[in-house]
């Protein structure tokens, strides 16, 4: 691609090869970046509708939550408690942290055991 382009003045009514060419290569420039716009434009129409989309529900969502909220009939232990599947999680993950606390620690006794084996020879 040369590094710049300018229109001769020849023949009014002929074009020169080079004209030719330099009109060709806008040609095609112009046709690149309009599918380059066209393609930025096809992939950006969906994500601004999903855009909208979760921003709207986000909003009622959260229109619909303060609502509750503010109820009179609301109990705010309930809503401000752990959910049961949660505390069986975590209590799960409790009881592993534990185990392997205890796993760790006898690996090293077996590892300080073989050690000092091993170094009284």
């Amino acid at each position: 691609m040369p590094t710049y382009m300018r229109a001769q003045n020849e023949d009014p009514g002929q074009s020169s090869p080079r004209s030719q060419l330099e009109t060709h290569i806008i040609k095609s420039l112009i046709v690149s970046y309009f599918n380059t716009v066209r393609k930025s434009m096809n992939d950006m129409v969906p994500k601004t509708i999903m855009a909208f989309l979760v921003n709207k529900t986000k909003n009622m969502a959260q229109r619909e939550l303060v609502a509750a909220l503010y109820n009179d009939n609301v109990d705010l232990r309930q809503i401000l408690s752990e959910d049961n599947a949660t505390v069986k999680k975590r209590e799960a993950c409790q009881e592993m942290v534990a185990t392997l606390r205890k796993s760790l620690e006898f690996l090293n006794e077996v590892r300080d055991f073989y050690f000092e084996s091993d170094s009284a020879y």
